[in-house]
C-alpha cells in the first residue's frame, strides 16, 4: 500500500518484539583505540548513509516550527537534546525519549502533518509545571483516516479552539510554546513520535530523512541513518549539546560497543567496537561482519553510544564523583533503557538486529 511502511512497522512494535531484516556487518577487539581507522567513504557509502531506507513509500514529516514572517514556510529548529540521547536532568525521563528544539515561548507549534486530535492536556497544574500536551493522529496514507502513528508535543499551550477528535492540517497551528517556569527549564518544544498513551517512544528520526538542516534526521537521534553497503554497517552518533539554547555543538560519541549473538548461540559478553569513518568528524561508524562470520550465518546484534564526558554530562566511564544512571544509547531503540551488556538482561527478552550473512 502506498506510504503504509511507517505505521505497519509501528503496529508491528507495538504487538511484539522489533525484529528487523537485514544485511550483514567487522571491527575490532581489545582495547578501544580512538583514532579514526583508514576505511573507504566511498560516495556509495555517503549516499548509503544519507538516504539509508528512505524510499518513495515513506512518509515525509513537516516541522512543527514555521518562519514568523512567512508562516507557509517551514523552519527547523536547533535540536536541544535529540532523542535517546544521556543526560543529566532533574526533571525527564533518562534517556531522553524525544526531541528537545530551540524555539522561544509564544511561537506557534505545527502538526508534522494531517491528522486527528487524540489528546489535550491543559489542566491548570499542568501548565504551571509547563506540561501543556497535545498527541495527533496522523493520517500518513492520505486517506482521510487516521493510521494511530501518533505525534505528542509536550511543553506547550493548547489552543483554546482545539478539541478532542477535530481534524487539522499540517499548516494548522495547534499550541504555542510554554513560558518558563519557577524551578522548569527554559522555553523549548519537545515532540516524539509515540503510541496512543505516549508510553511507547519510536525513532522521530525516520520522518525527517529528508532534511539537510537536521542532517537528514540525524540530530534528532543519538544514533540514527543506519545504512548497508554490501556487508559493511553504517550508522551516525552524535550528541547534542548547546552551550546555550541557540548555539548548537554537536559532540562525538566516544565509542560504540557492538554485541552479538551468532546462530541462536551465546551472546558475545565482550564487545566488539565499531570503527569510527575517517573524514566525518567521528560521526560515522561502521561494521564488517566478513571478519567474524561467514556467509548463511545467523546473526542479532545491538550496539551502544557510548556519551563522552562534557560540561553537562559528568559520566561514569570517566570516574566522576557525580554520575548520571545511563551514559549509553542503545540501537534498536528501547523505551524502557535496557541493560549494557547481554548477561544483565537476564531472562528478558533483547530487542536485536536480524540477518543471515550473504
Amino acid at each position: 500500500m502506498k506510504r503504509m511502511f511507517r505505521a505497519c512497522w509501528v503496529l508491528s512494535v507495538m504487538v511484539g518484539t522489533m525484529v528487523i531484516t537485514g544485511q550483514t556487518v567487522f571491527g575490532q577487539t581489545g582495547p578501544f583505540d580512538p583514532k579514526f581507522v583508514e576505511v573507504t567513504w566511498t560516495d556509495e557509502a555517503k549516499f548509503a548513509v544519507i538516504s539509508g531506507e528512505l524510499s518513495s513509500n515513506d512518509w515525509i514529516g513537516h516541522s512543527p516550527a514555521r518562519w514568523t514572517s512567512i508562516p507557509e514556510r517551514e523552519r527547523f529548529p536547533g535540536v536541544v537534546s535529540s532523542e535517546n540521547q544521556p543526560r543529566n536532568v532533574m526533571n525527564g525521563s533518562n534517556p531522553h525519549q524525544g526531541v528537545d528544539l530551540a524555539m522561544f515561548e509564544g511561537q506557534l507549534v505545527y502538526p508534522v502533518g494531517d491528522a486527528v486530535v487524540e489528546k489535550i492536556v491543559n489542566d491548570r497544574e499542568r501548565l504551571r509545571k509547563q506540561m501543556g500536551e497535545v498527541i495527533l493522529n496522523l493520517d500518513v496514507n492520505s486517506d482521510g483516516t487516521p493510521d494511530n502513528v501518533y505525534m505528542n508535543y509536550l511543553h506547550v499551550v493548547p489552543d483554546e479552539w482545539l478539541h478532542e477528535g477535530m481534524w487539522v492540517s499540517k499548516d494548522t497551528p495547534i499550541a504555542v510554546v510554554s513560558a518558563q517556569m519557577p524551578g522548569r527549564y527554559g522555553a523549548h518544544l519537545h515532540f516524539n513520535w509515540s503510541d496512543s498513551e505516549n508510553k511507547i517512544t519510536y525513532k522521530t528520526s525516520v520522518m525527517f530523512r529528508h532534511v539537510p538542516e537536521w542532517s537528514f534526521g540525524s540530530d534528532l537521534d543519538v544514533l540514527a541513518n543506519e545504512a548497508w553497503v554490501g556487508n559493511v554497517f553504517y550508522i551516525h552518533g552524535t550528541i547534542n549539546n548547546f552551550e546555550n539554547r541557540f548555539t548548537p555543538k554537536r559532540l562525538p560519541l566516544k565509542r560504540i560497543e557492538l554485541y552479538y549473538q551468532k546462530n541462536n548461540t551465546f551472546w558475545t559478553q565482550t564487545p566488539l567496537y565499531m570503527q569510527s569513518v575517517k573524514g566525518t568528524d567521528e560521526t560515522y561508524w561502521r561494521f564488517d561482519f566478513r571478519k567474524i562470520a561467514h556467509q548463511g550465518d545467523k546473526i542479532r546484534f545491538y550496539v551502544n553510544g557510548i556519551r563522552g564526558n562534557d560540561d553537562s554530562f559528568p559520566n561514569p566511564d570517566v570516574g566522576s564523583k557525580k554520575v548520571t544512571p545511563y551514559s549509553w544509547a542503545r540501537w534498536p531503540q528501547s523505551v524502557n533503557h535496557p541493560p549494557r551488556t547481554p548477561i544483565q538482561f537476564g531472562n528478558q527478552e533483547i530487542d536485536a538486529y536480524e540477518f543471515e550473512v550473504k
